[in-house]
């Protein structure tokens, strides 16, 4: 049976949704809106919502790709090279001789 595999595309609709919605929210806050508090709020609301999509959309990429793993944690795969652990002697603590 073959494994499955995971296609998403690089840039997702979340992430492009996210970009539009911080660049339309900054601009809305410095050209449409007067006083200093509305300008605050609509800013930190421009940034924190589209971190938040961003930050959904990476969990949501992890829990798929954790599913569509093949191999439990610490199980080498058959085609990959077992890991190699090297060993650097230690010098010795005798004084050097003059």
């Amino acid at each position: 049976m073959e494994p499955k595999s995971l296609s998403t595309p690089d840039v997702t609709l979340a992430q492009l949704l996210a970009a539009v919605s911080a660049i339309v929210g900054l601009f809305v806050t410095q050209h449409y809106i007067d006083n200093n508090l509305g300008q605050l709020i609509t800013g930190i609301a421009a940034i924190v919502l589209p971190l938040v999509w961003v930050a959904a959309d990476a969990i949501i990429r992890l829990g798929r790709s954790r599913a569509l793993s093949t191999s439990p944690k610490g199980v080498v795969a058959d085609d990959e090279p077992l890991p190699v652990k090297t060993v650097v002697p230690s010098r010795s603590k005798r004084p050097r001789k003059l």
